[in-house]
């Protein structure tokens, strides 16, 4: 009979994994006591096996190096892997594409002030963008006021703002002529 491990994060996964039948004295948590990857890795003493695990292969890593490293060391030991979240999954194939693209579309993996750092540089761009725009058409509407040759009623209709505002708000310190 080969041997059956357990890998995963919370008790949520754990229990999954002991739904899945495997028995909960088999099952290791990561960072619970001294267990990780390698302390279940360790656990199967050159046996061929099963590991279940209650994500994608991201448990084993947080790289796309570290995963395939993790599952070609898996390989050499004959040990398979199940992915629960995941079930049609089933080649190796198929669990390094998942794990690979979950990891290309998580940027700030484990790293908050990069998260923060970088959303607040994103959302200063927007915000210096949207205010360019409202600049833009600001700046469109003062030289509409200030053109001599435009007819006041033209501008108003124009602009959609009544002639008191426009004088007020973009005529500046010059004096509009009616």
């Amino acid at each position: 009979m080969t041997e059956r491990r357990g890998f995963c994060q919370n008790a949520d996964q754990e229990a999954g994994i002991v739904a899945y039948g495997v028995p909960a004295r088999a099952v290791f948590m990561a960072d619970r006591g001294a267990e990780s990857f390698e302390h279940c890795l360790s656990s199967f003493r050159g046996r061929p096996g099963t590991l279940i695990l209650a994500q994608d292969l991201r448990a084993l890593g947080d790289t796309r190096r570290e995963v395939a490293e993790n599952m070609a060391r898996l390989e050499r030991a004959k040990i398979s892997v199940i992915d629960l979240t995941h079930r049609e999954d089933v080649t190796v194939a198929q669990l390094l594409a998942r794990a690979n693209n979950a990891i290309a579309h998580n940027h700030f993996v484990g790293d908050r002030q990069k998260a923060r750092r970088r959303g607040r540089k994103g959302g200063q761009a927007k915000g210096q963008a949207a205010a360019l725009k409202r600049e833009n058409g600001r700046n469109l509407i003062e030289r509409i006021v200030r053109c001599r040759k435009i007819p006041w009623p033209l501008k108003i209709k124009v602009t959609g703002i009544s002639m008191a505002t426009l004088r007020r708000h973009y005529c500046g310190r010059r004096k509009a002529q009616a």
